[in-house]
């Protein structure tokens, strides 16, 4: 990832997170429990869609990554296509995560192209990642962000900084062993890994992206996203 993308990326989901309303979160009771479930992305709402349901916002770096609507072996997604391009989706929304520390969500590639240099300043293109965002009030510059990608070069549960920012933090939570052509259903406990990466104990994040890119390989990538969403207890 070039120096300009990532810097526009991490400045432009910062800026734009702050400067909305607050978006209340969607709160959604399990049957038979008292558990709280908490929508982020859910992909049936982009179905039949001429235009981003509300609440979502694309953001273009270099070129247009590619997102639609499929149902994808039997679950709702979005598709994300890329070829020398890199844009995110993303959704402002204040998570309690002292209800809700879990996160959630499920993704699906075909193929992993090899990229031998995520951790340089020229190499940052993953075929998928979520991206989770605590931004203080009024202090975009403060912002900590940290990415769970599927990666081609690390072993899953290993992190890195950005070569960027210290305050971007990536963790490998699907990688070149992960099987191909089938769901894969993540789960983390936000909490503990923000005090993991940045040594903060946070009671609450301010939005969530995803991202496919390959605008420094240039090859073409593909993922499908399932649902993403904040739960207080484990599936």
């Amino acid at each position: 990832m070039h120096l300009q993308k990532l810097l526009i990326v991490f400045t432009i989901f910062c800026v734009s997170l702050s400067s909305q309303a607050e978006i209340e979160p969607e709160e959604e009771t399990e049957t038979n429990t008292n558990k709280k479930k908490v929508m982020l992305f859910k992909m049936s709402d982009f179905k039949d869609s001429a235009s981003l349901p509300s609440g979502y916002k694309v953001e273009k770096f270099h070129g247009e990554t590619g997102y639609e609507y499929q149902f994808w072996n039997n679950q709702h997604s979005l598709r994300a296509t890329t070829t020398k391009s890199a844009s995110g989706i993303y959704k402002k929304q204040s998570i309690n995560l002292d209800e809700t520390p879990l996160l959630t969500w499920s993704w699906y590639i075909e193929n992993l192209p090899f990229q031998p240099n995520e951790t340089n300043k020229n190499g940052e293109d993953f075929v998928a990642r979520v991206y989770i965002l605590l931004t203080p009030k009024y202090q975009t510059w403060k912002t900590k962000s940290l990415v769970y990608v599927w990666s081609s070069s690390h072993q899953i549960e290993q992190s890195w900084n950005s070569p960027y920012s210290n305050n971007i933090r990536f963790i490998a939570v699907a990688d070149a062993d992960t099987p191909h052509n089938q769901w894969h259903q993540i789960q983390r406990d936000i909490q503990d890994d923000f005090k993991n990466a940045f040594g903060l104990e946070i009671d609450h994040i301010t939005g969530v992206a995803i991202m496919t890119d390959s605008d420094d390989s240039g090859i073409t990538r593909e993922a499908w996203y399932g649902d993403i969403y904040f739960s207080s207890k484990l599936w």
